[in-house]
């Protein structure tokens, strides 16, 4: 079963966090050890009910994995455990003042006790004829963006092996991924062929265009030709909430040709997906600081898919753990997700944390009439050694109350309660 949880689709930003949340290993911090640790559970039984709200399924995960869930508060399970644990060596002014390199490792587990690999790349700078503050890396690499409150990547760019380059205004990265297999019975569980990746991004001042590009090398899912897709995005940072007050707020606009929303700028190119849909998200995310002792952080996104249905297409997967089969259809599809965290320091170590989420979504997966809304509102107190986002081990317990429905919380019940606890920790 191929392992893509959680864990790896915020490797990228674990290892670029590295500065702030590291261990030094050696007397010069040439060489650092950072990483990321999450458990978490209820004290209820998880055979044949679904493992969290979602905003969308993924079919090449165990167990379904979600494409964005309704938050973690109170919605993250056991399975949901992951750790990142990561060694990044150093080299300064060597050979010459001014050229560096470093190298980064790193491997991910899960909740099925699993191993495996994320990234491991090298990064050269201060090279001969390159601008300043440059670099090139090669290797095996995840470039990530995501909406914490949704934990929902609106970029997931894998290369399995690729080169790329990297300076202060523009990025660009190309390279291959490999076939990805939903299990052992090869081709037929292959959820997705080989596929060539080209990535870029120039940034102006605080505006970001980006473009993305897959194509896939192989098709041995609908053996049929190979298909393409692209995504563009636009991304705006202002440096406040809404010109409103202090914090910030990131505007993002995203637009893609042969893919579904939930696979705009990524290196994917799904079984769910056909040649000629199309797909639009637009997402507010933000952060409000100005009230002393609260982090609020609130989200609106709105997405929209236009599948093509004159061809085709997959109308039911099966979840190869726990064989429940999951429906698809041609129609068009509307979802609107909003929703907002809030950590409320109470003194130096102990926090009440607040989540409340809602998700309107219209002919869910392309099923006509799969309309409605859910929700959950969840809080509970958050136990750490000093009460900063992201800092030093953080334990919680908490009561949510989730419902709406069911066609689009796939819950047994209209409603129900849940009470459980999580712990995280970065270093």
């Amino acid at each position: 079963m191929k392992k893509r949880k959680l864990a790896v689709l915020i490797s990228a930003y674990l290892i670029s966090a590295s500065a702030a949340h590291a261990v030094p290993l050696s007397d010069d911090k040439s060489l650092e050890f950072h990483g990321y640790g999450m458990v978490a559970g209820d004290f209820k039984s998880d055979y044949d009910r679904p493992k969290s709200m979602r905003l969308h399924m993924d079919p090449t995960g165990p167990h379904q994995d979600p494409r964005g869930k309704m938050g973690d508060l109170g919605n993250t399970y056991w399975h949901d455990y992951f750790s990142s644990l990561a060694v990044t060596k150093k080299w300064q002014d060597v050979g010459a003042p001014g050229q560096s390199a470093d190298f980064t490792y790193q491997m991910v587990g899960y909740g099925d006790k699993g191993f495996e690999t994320a990234q491991m790349f090298g990064n050269f700078a201060g090279v001969t004829v390159l601008p300043k503050d440059s670099k090139i890396w090669i290797g095996r690499r995840y470039i990530d963006e995501r909406v914490g409150v949704f934990a929902y990547n609106t970029k997931e760019v894998h290369f399995d092996a690729g080169i790329g380059y990297n300076s202060t205004d523009f990025d660009l990265a190309v390279g291959t991924a490999q076939v990805d297999w939903s299990g052992s019975a090869r081709p037929a569980e292959a959820v997705e062929g080989g596929r060539r990746i080209a990535d870029a991004v120039y940034r102006l001042g605080a505006t970001e265009l980006g473009i993305t590009y897959v194509e896939e090398l192989d098709d041995p899912v609908r053996q049929q030709e190979e298909q393409n897709a692209v995504s563009v995005s636009a991304k705006y940072t202002l440096p406040s909430f809404m010109g409103l007050t202090s914090g910030n707020t990131i505007f993002k606009a995203q637009y893609g040709q042969g893919v579904i929303a939930q696979y705009l700028n990524t290196s994917r190119i799904s079984q769910i997906s056909e040649q000629d849909d199309s797909s639009m998200r637009f997402t507010m995310d933000g952060t409000i600081d100005a009230i002393d002792g609260f982090t609020i952080k609130p989200v609106v996104i709105f997405e929209y898919t236009d599948r093509d249905n004159t061809v085709p297409r997959i109308s039911s997967l099966i979840d190869a753990d726990g064989g429940v089969a999951h429906s698809y259809g041609s129609e068009d599809e509307t979802g609107i997700f909003a929703g907002f965290d809030v950590q409320q320091k109470l003194n130096q170590n102990w926090s009440m944390l607040y989540e409340a989420n809602v998700n309107n979504t219209q002919n869910k997966d392309g099923n006509n009439g799969a309309n409605g809304t859910a929700y959950k509102f969840a809080m509970g107190p958050a136990l750490q050694l000093q009460v900063q986002p992201g800092v030093a081990p953080i334990a919680s317990l908490t009561a949510a109350y989730v419902g709406g429905d069911q066609a689009i919380t796939e819950l047994p019940t209209a409603s129900e309660w849940r009470f459980g606890y999580r712990m995280e920790v970065w270093f």
